[in-house]
């Protein structure tokens, strides 16, 4: 799980409660690309990698604007909050995904 959750930063880094900000469609692309391609290098399968990133995009457009975002995953590098409040999405993206009710 840990690497799942590190895969989540290293996507948000390459790539508004309740207000959902739409993000750059380049960037949204390069995020979904990058994050199910480590996703499924984890051992994910092709459906539960996009329900993932899915999930996390969608997270963190509505918790945080593209301006936010990008200064919060610069600052996770050396900022233990932040990489925190990242981590957060991933995690909860992650119990979701893999642990529903099929």
């Amino acid at each position: 799980m840990a690497a799942l959750l590190a895969l989540m930063l290293a996507s948000a880094a390459t790539a508004q409660s309740a207000r959902p900000a739409a993000y750059p469609s380049d960037f949204v692309s390069n995020y979904l690309r990058n994050c199910i391609a480590r996703s499924q290098a984890q051992g994910l399968e092709v459906a539960e990698s996009r329900q993932l990133c899915d999930c996390t995009l969608k997270q963190f457009q509505q918790q945080y604007s593209f301006n936010e975002f990008k200064q919060l995953t610069a600052s996770a590098r050396t900022n233990p909050q932040a990489q925190a409040n990242l981590t957060k999405v991933g995690e909860a993206c992650f119990e979701a995904v893999l642990f529903q009710e099929n």
